[in-house]
Order: C-alpha cells, then structure tokens, then sequence
C-alpha cells in the first residue's frame, strides 16, 4: 500500500483500502496500525479525530506528537517518534499488595463427610480419629426441621471432661446446619474413638471464646485463615458431657 498524496489537507486526509494482515499508515501526525485483514473504505480525519467502529472492534486514534498510545481491536502499541512505532502486547494488570502470604494448609481429603463417618463408627476411631494432624469426634444433633438425627466428623480440642468444636465451615459467610441444628436443641450425642456419651451444647462468650480459640488454633492453625473469609464471629462451640 502506497502513501497518501502529499498535496492532501490536514483537513482533507483520507487514508482507504487497508488490505495487509498487519499494516502501517501515517499521515499528518498519525500512526496507524492495522491488525484487521480485508479492511476496506476505511477513514479518518485528522481535524475532527473521530472514533470510526468497524464491525465489532474500534480503533483509537491519537497525536503521535504528543506520546500517546494506540489501540487496535484490544492490542495496545506506543508511538516511540514520528517515524518509528513499537508494538507492546498488552501487560499483566499490577496485583495490589495483599498483606503476607497466607498461613493456610490445604488437608488432604482422602477420608471426608459421610465417608469419615462411617468409618470411624465402623472402627471406634481407630480409623478417622487422627485426621490431618489434628484428633476428631463424631457429633450427632437433631435436625431443627426434619428431627431426624444428623452426624458430622469435627475437628476438637479438650478442656477437662468436655470437648470443644469451631463452626467454622471452612470461613463460609453461614453457620453450619450443625451448629444451627443444635442451637435449636442443644442435647448432642458425642463419640470420642469408642467412648459414646450424651452432652448439652453451649456456645462460649467473651474471655472463655478467646482462651479456647487459641487452644484450638494449636491443633488447627487453618481456622485464624478461616477468619478472613467470612464476616461472621465464628462460633466456638463447648460440649459439656452429662452426668452419668
């Protein structure tokens, strides 16, 4: 493709018949990159700059005297001088500073939900107890609106004769059905490994809720990552076992 006729005014600049996959153009201060094959009857003027859309992609014009950049149908190119054009694929966007990298440790769940259940009733633990690192009990609630009986496998910690579980869900933005299940009838029944026994369910407030936090965190440092995924006061559950 030729270039256009000297004796053309600012005013008057017409540039038609792009055909290349990838061609140049300038003409009166303008750099023109065209990545689009087969364009035809295509336009521009210099004294209005107008903004031309060509079926669905757009090309923006501006200035190479003053520096700015093009763009053609998504990729960006920079006018380096009025005679010279350098083509830069787009760059990654900047990832704004998030902090230090998180602490949280994926478990492996090989043994998990209904699976874990079953084969820790089926061996009294001794399959399922120790799970990832940290010792878990088998608690069972009635359901707030079936009233059938609901088992899960948690993750517990002790203090004295009663266990301690975290609602954590994982940091998701709702309570477990566990916990709301047991909200509505706080009596539980709990097995640690072969030892089956009743308890009431209370959730622990204030200076009691930090204290077991920290104990639990001990055995389970993924629930302070859970924290940052939820705006929910994570529930720290105590299950005190009944008298005999």
């Amino acid at each position: 493709m030729g270039p256009a006729a000297s004796g053309q005014t600012a005013s008057g600049a017409r540039i038609r018949g792009v055909r290349q996959l990838w061609g140049t153009t300038q003409r009166r201060g303008y750099e023109r990159i065209a990545p689009i094959a087969g364009l035809a009857g295509f336009s521009l003027e210099r004294a209005d700059r107008q903004r031309h859309w060509l079926s669905t992609s757009f090309i923006q014009f501006y200035d190479r005297d003053v520096g700015r950049s093009l763009q053609a149908d998504g990729r960006v190119r920079t006018v380096v001088s009025a005679d010279e054009t350098a083509f830069r694929r787009p760059t990654k966007p900047s990832v704004p500073d998030q902090g230090p990298p998180s602490s949280y440790k994926p478990p492996d769940l090989t043994l998990f939900g209904d699976e874990h259940v079953r084969q820790y009733r089926a061996t009294d633990g001794q399959i399922g107890h120790e799970w990832n690192g940290a010792r878990c009990l088998l608690l069972t609630t009635t359901g707030r609106r079936s009233g059938e009986s609901r088992t899960h496998s948690l993750i517990y910690g002790s203090q004295g004769e009663s266990c301690v579980v975290i609602a954590s869900s994982g940091g998701a933005p709702r309570h477990p059905a566990w916990y709301l299940n047991l909200q509505a009838e706080p009596r539980v029944d709990v097995q640690v490994k072969a030892d089956r026994f009743s308890a009431t369910a209370r959730t622990a407030e204030g200076k009691e809720r930090e204290a077991l936090w920290q104990l639990m965190t001990v055995s389970w440092p993924n629930y302070d990552e859970y924290t940052k995924r939820t705006d929910r006061v994570i529930p720290v559950v105590v299950l005190d076992r009944d008298p005999a």
